[in-house]
């Protein structure tokens, strides 16, 4: 039987998978919202549905490398006299970096967010915990949409020509978005209330290209055969995540059901992850994470369907792979390869 604190920390898992709620700058990140709604089940109405789901445990023949129903993720323990605090490894892939370097932001403002991809960067700056003026930079490949009901004017940012984009019955200024030299599109924009236009013009003008390099949590010792990596997602507070696509895929395409995502959360691994059912209702319910398998040393677990897997990284971490079609396996391995990197 599912207990309370089961329950959260699987609601904890999923929560990361979240898009954030910025309704103006929705246009700019729509088809990773639409991807992770697909890739990860809604939590609403889970805590009444958990409620009568019942967990059976069947037991299998193990053994190493073969896969074995039961069980439960477990904290690895150091031997004896050994500590068993965290310690850093080497990853084999490179922590992210944001393409451009903002070189002035209004008073009080920090980096609070980003995204990091292949294809599009953004980070998102605010003041304070609940970010309630944030405001968001970006430099993408493919020219960003505005905002739904966005008036479009003209101008000069930075010395090219640009757009303002301006929003509601006074039209207030709610992004910029101008080329760049080099083909790629920039974009300042923030949520209502909205600045001064001046104010995003200043934070525009500031933009520059050296890179900013960012700090994650964790890292891989492998990457699965065939796959590389295509972003990493800070959500704040919550922490990073990584996506991994099969070479030549593009998550945003029609083939990115084959991607991955791979994260690391503090705290024991979950047993359950909840999932919306096949029924008329769609209830969501808790599926167990009882295929246990070890890959490299490592214990892991995964979901009878094999679109979630977690691993145990350390007694104070786990880790988490999730993916709509890229098989248990490429999971497996991704989860076993997490280390953590600070």
């Amino acid at each position: 039987m599912i207990n309370e604190e089961s329950l959260r920390r699987a609601l904890g898992t999923l929560e990361r998978h979240a898009p954030a709620e910025a309704d103006v700058l929705a246009g700019l990140r729509a088809g990773l919202a639409r991807r992770r709604r697909r890739q990860v089940a809604s939590v609403a109405g889970v805590a009444g549905a958990a409620c009568a789901v019942a967990l059976g445990v069947v037991v299998a023949v193990s053994g190493r490398g073969e896969e074995r129903v039961g069980g439960s993720p477990a904290p690895p323990t150091a031997p004896a006299g050994e500590s068993s605090a965290p310690v850093a490894i080497a990853s084999v892939i490179p922590p992210p970096a944001l393409p451009f370097t903002v070189g002035w932001l209004p008073d009080g403002y920090t980096l609070a967010r980003w995204d990091v991809g292949t294809a599009d960067n953004y980070a998102y700056y605010g003041v304070g915990p609940q970010e309630l003026e944030s405001f968001m930079v970006g430099v993408s490949t493919r020219r960003p949409a505005a905002p739904a009901g966005a008036v479009e004017e003209p101008t000069t940012i930075a010395g090219r020509p640009g757009v303002v984009h301006k929003l509601g019955r006074n039209r207030a200024p709610s992004q910029l978005l101008w080329q760049l030299a080099d083909g790629r599109w920039a974009v300042v924009g923030g949520r209502p209330p909205t600045m001064p236009l001046d104010t995003f013009r200043r934070i525009a003008e500031s933009l520059a290209p050296q890179p900013t390099p960012l700090t994650v949590p964790f890292g891989l010792t492998k990457v699965p055969d065939g796959y590389r990596v295509v972003r990493w997602t800070n959500q704040g507070p919550v922490g990073a995540s990584l996506t991994l696509c099969p070479t030549g895929v593009d998550p945003f395409g029609p083939a990115g059901d084959a991607c991955l995502s791979v994260s690391l959360d503090a705290g024991p691994a979950p047993t359950a992850m909840p999932r919306r059912s096949n029924s008329p209702g769609g209830e969501v319910v808790m599926v167990p994470l009882d295929r246990e398998q070890v890959i490299g040393g490592v214990r892991t677990y995964a979901t009878a369907d094999g679109t979630a897997v977690v691993a145990q990284v350390d007694p104070g971490h786990y880790a988490t792979g999730e993916s709509v079609a890229a098989g248990v396996g490429p999971l497996r391995e991704a989860v076993a390869a997490v280390v953590l990197t600070r």
